[in-house]
């Protein structure tokens, strides 16, 4: 059989399960609106992840063809393509504190559709640009070509676009802006997207919202700044697991990132056993690479220049030396 390209297996095959790890913005956007496109063409096509779909997200339109599951469990040989979506790694996909040894099935093709810098290309098949915004964008400029969108198919990837950009903050380039515009062309609503993304708290998330400020810690020497989340702190402000992340996105967004003095922003949060240490820079004063940071320590994950995510089995002191040191390796001085 003729080798086929990277692009051209959406068009060979017609069963395809679609795996997204943390649902976020982009990674809702670009599966839903991928399902979609594979079904019109009379294609098999099913969305699933290990984490439930936050009901922030309530307000796009098909969050319900996303299925919360065990990924381990799913019958992969019911399908002829695994697609990995938005994932910089293929540990991201399923959980792999309670299943360390699980591997996905050799004989079942693999395509990765991503942004990530740090993406190792775990995938035989990878639709891949590390320079653009997001993994909607991706979707949008490299697959979705002669496609007639319709408005909840637009509103989809451009959120995908403009939630992954903090609203066009960062990472993002002439192509970004000219997808985003495009996008906006068809009945999306920009005021409301733009709304219901940044007026995010609520009573009782203004008083989680103090306690976390509170419990912020300032690194001098490098300058960063972190907050640890550990589960008796959550215990303490009544916040159960599937409202974490929430929490932390308003922490970072509406705090964090504001703090013009320190160029790089950490949360450490806990899990069973184990911590995900989530990182960001400031696009303007950051001048460390935390994609680089893959492979060091005991760091399992990756991501972008100035955004990134790893785990970490180490006590909370010494993670804070690992990421001290690391800073210093890979700072670059001629900036």
């Amino acid at each position: 059989m003729k080798p086929i390209s990277d692009t051209e297996i959406l068009k060979r095959y017609n069963k395809f399960v679609i795996l997204i790890s943390s649902p976020d913005g982009d990674s809702i956007g670009s599966s839903i609106v991928l399902k979609q496109y594979l079904e019109d063409q009379g294609k098999v096509a099913d969305i699933y992840t290990g984490k439930k779909v936050n009901k922030r997200y309530s307000f796009l339109p098909n969050t319900d063809q996303i299925s919360a599951t065990d990924t381990t469990k799913i019958n992969y040989f019911e399908y002829e393509v695994i697609i990995a979506m938005d994932a910089g790694n293929l540990s991201q996909l399923y959980d792999m504190d309670k299943h360390p040894n699980f591997i996905f099935p050799e004989n079942i093709e693999m395509l990765a559709i991503d942004h990530h810098e740090s993406n190792p290309m775990y995938a035989k098949y990878n639709i891949y640009d590390k320079e653009a915004s997001s993994t909607s964008e991706i979707v949008y400029t490299q697959i979705l070509q002669g496609y007639k969108l319709t408005d909840s198919q637009a509103q989809l990837l451009f959120f995908g676009i403009a939630s992954d950009t903090g609203f066009f903050r960062w990472s993002t380039s002439s192509k970004t802006l000219r997808a985003a515009s495009e996008l906006a062309t068809y009945n999306i609503e920009y005021d409301k997207l733009s709304s219901i993304y940044t007026s995010d708290i609520n009573e009782k998330d203004a008083d989680v919202f103090q306690e976390l400020i509170k419990r912020t810690k300032y690194h001098k020497r490098p300058r960063f700044v972190y907050l640890y989340v550990s589960k008796r702190i959550m215990a303490k402000l009544k916040i159960r697991e599937d409202e974490l992340q929430n929490y932390i996105n308003i922490y970072r967004s509406h705090f964090q990132i504001s703090l013009s003095d320190y160029p790089i922003y950490l949360i450490i949060t806990e899990k069973k056993d184990f911590y995900v240490i989530s990182m960001r820079g400031n696009a303007y004063t950051n001048t460390v690479n935390f994609a680089k940071f893959s492979g060091h320590s005991d760091f399992n994950g990756g991501g972008h220049k100035n955004a990134a995510s790893y785990s970490s089995r180490k006590k909370i002191k010494d993670i804070i030396k690992d990421i001290s040191f690391l800073i210093k390796q890979f700072q670059d001085t001629t900036k």
